[in-house]
Formats: structure tokens, C-alpha cells, sequence
């Protein structure tokens, strides 16, 4: 084992590390005992659009691929760049008031593209079919949701 450092020498430090020990224990135990269904569903959540994108942490990761995909979509469907969608994005503006008449078109090319990829998962035996329903109805929600939310990109 590696010396103590000098300001980890005390009672409050060895009291910390123990915590921070015991903490970091509990996480590994729940995330264990995650049901699959549990993990199936975050695992397709955070992965739904892009494989390999990065899902980040938090409460916000989920939202974070089919935020970018929106961005992307309305971009494709605008023919408005990316940079400039952030820009009036973070100016306050919806993605629902840039894309304008093609909003509808934004949303079901993204839908269609989550919907695609849970009959793969589906197909492949990874979900059910009630999963994949449930799945659907979440991210047709959340879609709404981000399509109209006012946020600073």
C-alpha cells in the first residue's frame, strides 16, 4: 500500500476516506442489482439514436442524444447550420420556432429513427415488445418536450 499523504494524516481525513469508501461500495451494489429491464431500457435510452455517443451523467443524459439528433434534424431539414441553431438556441428560441413549418418534419425523422432502432433491439431479442411500446411513448414524449423547451444549448 501507498504511504498516507500528509493532509490525509488525521482523524477527520481517515473518517472521509471511509466514508467515501463505504459510499463507493453501496454504488456498486446497486448498480449490481439492477434488474434487466432496468438497464435495458437506460442502455437503449442513452444509446437510442447514435452508437457511441457519448451519454454523459446525470439526470440530463438521457435528453442528450435526442437533443443532438433534433439539432441535427432540424439542421438537415432547414438547411440552417448547426453553429447558427445553437446560437439562436442560447438567444432563447425553441427548436419548434426555428425549424418552423418543418417541425413536423424534424419529429418523425427523428421518431422514425428511434423507432428503428428498438425493432432492432427487438428483433434481436435485447427487449420485449411491451418495452419497446413503453420506450416509444417516452421518447415521443421527451421529443415533444425538447422540440418546445427553451434552453441554452
Amino acid at each position: 500500500m501507498a504511504p498516507i499523504p500528509r493532509f490525509m494524516k488525521g482523524t477527520r481525513a481517515v473518517a472521509g476516506a471511509a466514508i467515501l469508501a463505504a459510499s463507493a461500495a453501496a454504488t456498486i451494489v446497486t448498480v449490481s442489482g439492477a434488474t434487466s429491464h432496468d438497464s435495458t431500457q437506460a442502455q437503449l435510452t442513452a444509446q437510442a439514436l447514435q452508437p457511441g455517443a457519448r451519454s454523459g451523467t446525470g439526470h440530463r443524459a438521457f435528453r442528450l442524444p435526442l437533443r443532438r439528433a433534433l439539432v441535427a434534424a432540424t439542421a438537415k431539414e432547414t438547411g440552417v447550420p448547426i453553429a447558427t441553431i445553437r446560437t439562436d438556441l442560447r438567444a432563447g428560441e425553441t427548436l419548434d420556432q426555428i425549424a418552423g413549418a418543418k417541425a413536423a418534419m424534424v419529429v418523425n425523422d427523428v421518431l422514425g429513427r428511434v423507432k428503428a432502432r428498438l425493432e432492432k433491439e427487438l428483433a434481436a431479442g435485447k427487449i420485449t415488445k411491451t418495452q419497446e411500446t413503453s420506450l416509444v411513448s417516452k421518447a415521443t414524449t421527451r421529443i415533444d418536450r425538447l422540440m418546445h423547451a427553451h434552453t441554452n444549448a
